[in-house]
């Protein structure tokens, strides 16, 4: 995460099972930020809830080969 033009950016990189980069090793997937709002962080096309506090919520925004969009939730538990 970085601050640029006085906000906030997520700089993710897409690893396989064998830990290979999806991306070139210079490139990175970056998500601006839109909103914080209570135990929510709104990026474009990705958001992060904080849903209890050993919850989290993530939901990304996945576009396939014919440019249809959906929207994936992944859930993670503290343990």
């Amino acid at each position: 995460m970085s601050e640029e033009a006085g906000s906030l950016v997520l700089k993710l990189k897409h690893f396989s099972a064998d830990f290979e980069g999806w991306e070139s090793q210079d490139e990175c997937q970056e998500f601006r930020l839109v909103a914080i709002e209570g135990k929510e962080a709104r990026f474009e096309g990705l958001t992060y809830r904080l849903a209890a506090s050993d919850r989290l919520e993530v939901y990304v925004v996945i576009s396939d080969t014919a440019g249809e969009q959906r929207e994936e939730k992944f859930e993670f538990q503290r343990r």
